[in-house]
């Protein structure tokens, strides 16, 4: 016969409580890394979302999921405060225990807490903390220290025995197999089980970490995965885009080019030299074409496994991130669809035009051992030269 449970019994704490310990809550805290670690820990915001196609608390963010919150460390009434918090924002039988008010304050407090991210306790690093050191230009030194945190909340929405979204999909698996088996079927299920792994933290008395610690006992456990370089390669080209590069030997003849107008004082807008000029940069700007038309074709055949983001009138090959100028080299579809929705054609040409400029301007040689610029243009000639390459891009293949 299985043990009787004692009631639940729900603590009448005052409301100001209740709101001190919403305002040091966090999604993800110091302690899972180490746990005679010194509290800490850190809440994000609405504002810390991120649109990946990837799994973690700022993607799920973005997906309006809601990430409960936990407690830094546990001292005095802390544990049971946060456990009726999470048993209201849970639904749990012990919330039927709370009066309305208490509810609605709750409630209120955590509402307004999610509006800004925190960090607590972390104004000096425990040096319990495993910290890596990873390359930044600008920091001091040219690293900054980073220690990787995995949030209990995000554990508990995968993870939770009773709620999360692992055991919900392997129970289903499961019913399935049952009912494959009672009705005769030997065809094999649609899905297959997630399988999960034993890590023990917080030792006897997980609750000194934080009220969802459990969920992270069991976490995931996969197979290393085989990589693919096409997929990958595809993946970043859809990310990246490509960029404006060009042939060192085409850059060096236009360069002489400009030098030998220079030097015999001709005039650089003579219908000769401009139509020189217009074959210097056709050069120039077929590099470009010949890059766009090859990463095309190259993302055509690898679309299925490209990000499922699109424009209203179709699935883009190239992410909305790539300045506009060349995700419309490489997808013509894009050229008639502005950064802030449909647009005229020539609006697109006129930003490669600029970009194309840009892109040859920051162009450099060296001299004397030092890294000077190969174009230089005052605001009439690089007038000129945009206008010849928009001239061009009305080609663009």
């Amino acid at each position: 016969m299985a043990p009787t449970l004692p009631p639940q019994k729900w603590v009448d704490y005052p409301l100001t409580r209740y709101q001190a310990v919403c305002q040091e809550l966090v999604h993800a805290s110091v302690k899972t890394v180490h746990s005679n670690a010194a509290a800490g820990g850190v809440r994000l915001s609405a504002q810390d979302k991120l649109a990946l196609p990837y799994i973690s608390a700022r993607t799920l963010l973005n997906e309006e999921v809601t990430l409960h919150l936990d407690y830094v460390s546990n001292s005095g009434d802390l544990a049971t405060v946060v456990k009726q918090i999470n048993a209201l924002v849970l639904q749990k039988d012990l919330a039927t225990l709370a009066s309305t008010s208490q509810k609605e304050f709750v409630y209120q407090a955590l509402a307004s807490v999610a509006t800004h991210g925190a960090t607590v306790g972390l104004q000096e690093v425990d040096p319990r903390v495993r910290q890596i050191l990873l390359p930044c230009p600008g920091a001091d030194g040219g690293y900054v220290s980073v220690t990787p945190i995995t949030p209990t909340a995000l554990c508990f929405y995968l993870l939770d025995s009773t709620t999360g979204q692992i055991p919900e999909h392997n129970k289903a698996v499961d019913e399935e197999r049952t009912a494959l088996r009672e009705s005769g079927v030997t065809s094999a299920v649609s899905r297959r089980k997630i399988r999960r792994a034993f890590q023990g933290i917080g030792g006897s008395n997980p609750q000194n970490i934080g009220n969802l610690v459990r969920s992270m006992h069991f976490p995931v456990l996969a197979d290393a995965p085989t990589r693919d370089a096409g997929i990958v390669t595809a993946q970043a080209m859809y990310h990246q885009g490509i960029q404006f590069r060009f042939s060192r030997k085409k850059l060096l003849a236009y360069r002489l080019f400009l030098d030998e107008i220079h030097r015999e004082g001709t005039i650089h807008s003579t219908m000769t030299n401009r139509e020189k000029e217009r074959q210097h940069l056709e050069g120039l700007v077929h590099d470009v074409w010949a890059e766009a038309v090859q990463s095309r074709a190259y993302l055509l055949d690898h679309e299925k496994f490209l990000p499922q983001e699109s424009s209203n009138e179709f699935k883009r090959l190239v992410s909305e991130g790539v300045p506009w100028s060349l995700r419309g080299a490489i997808d013509p579809r894009e050229r008639d669809l502005g950064p802030t929705g449909p647009s005229a054609h020539k609006s697109w040409v006129r930003a490669f035009g600029v970009d194309f400029t840009e892109a040859l301007l920051k162009e450099s040689r060296r001299v004397d051992g030092k890294s000077v610029s190969l174009f230089s243009f005052d605001t009439q000639a690089r007038s000129s030269l945009e206008g010849i390459v928009e001239d061009l891009a009305w080609e663009a293949p």
